[in-house]
């Protein structure tokens, strides 16, 4: 920048293939004045396009701060929208775990009772033969039958054994 003094109070300024004039000046007297340097225009056309590019200057200046606070706005409604899909997801994992170990014990119950019906086909059998209108007599009886059969697959086993 290159500044020129004209007067005491009045400058010219070139810099960046541009050039302007301020002044010192007041806006009136006494207590009241308000002085400082301002730019001088030669007409009026080149004050009003002056005072357009400075009002254009402030809107473009609360434009770029109004669009950081809806970005930042935005980052934060990403985030929080990642943060519940996170938790989606982790509850979704939970209730997959959940059945799936549901769905082992289910399997595991399925298979106990494949192994067990040939045990528990002879109970059923060995319960409903006594009734309430056979004499106590015979209910021994009954206990010895069974004790037979175990007793002759057990001589059955030792004579294939021998």
């Amino acid at each position: 920048m290159k500044v020129h003094q004209i007067y005491p109070k009045k400058v010219r300024v070139e810099g960046c293939g541009q050039e302007a004039i301020y002044v010192d000046a007041c806006d009136g007297y006494g207590v009241e004045a308000q002085c400082g340097w301002g730019r001088q225009y030669a007409t009026q056309f080149e004050r009003d396009a002056a005072e357009r590019a400075k009002t254009e200057r402030a809107e473009a200046k609360k434009q770029a701060a109004e669009d950081k606070k809806n970005e930042r706005a935005r980052a934060e409604q990403e985030a929080s929208e990642r943060e519940a899909a996170e938790k989606d997801r982790a509850e979704q994992e939970k209730l997959a775990k959940a059945e799936q170990a549901a769905a082992e014990k289910d399997e595991a119950k399925a298979e106990e009772p494949k192994a067990k019906p040939e045990a528990s086909a002879d109970e059923p059998e060995a319960k409903s033969e006594p009734a309430a209108d056979e004499p106590e007599a015979d209910k021994p009886d009954a206990k010895s039958a069974k004790r037979g059969k175990r007793a002759k697959q057990d001589d059955g086993i030792d004579a294939f054994l021998k």
